[in-house]
């Protein structure tokens, strides 16, 4: 999978200590429906260990082939980063 990286120099005032590090894709937080009183949640979240996207639908949980994370970006609910450092030090 490659990484759907996060950076934030460009948007924060120096000198804020994390504003040079990078951010990972970890979760998408998906909402399908019409309106915000109505509609279903899905999670599609990264399983480190395995190195796999996994689609979570109530009970349902599912492999994803890829993600493309622009296209995330544009129909999800939310999106979740976790600091790259954390994936590289375990």
């Amino acid at each position: 999978m490659s990484a759907c990286l996060l950076g934030l120099q460009s948007v924060c005032a120096q000198p804020w200590r994390f504003a040079q590090a990078q951010y990972r894709l970890h979760g998408i937080v998906n909402h399908l429906g019409m309106g915000p009183s109505s509609g279903h949640f899905t999670a599609d979240i990264f399983e480190q260990k395995s190195g796999r996207w996994l689609r979570h639908n109530d009970s349902i949980v599912s492999e994803l082939a890829s993600i493309d994370g622009m296209q995330a970006a544009k129909d999800c609910y939310m999106l979740v980063y976790v600091c790259n450092s954390l994936f590289e030090s375990s």
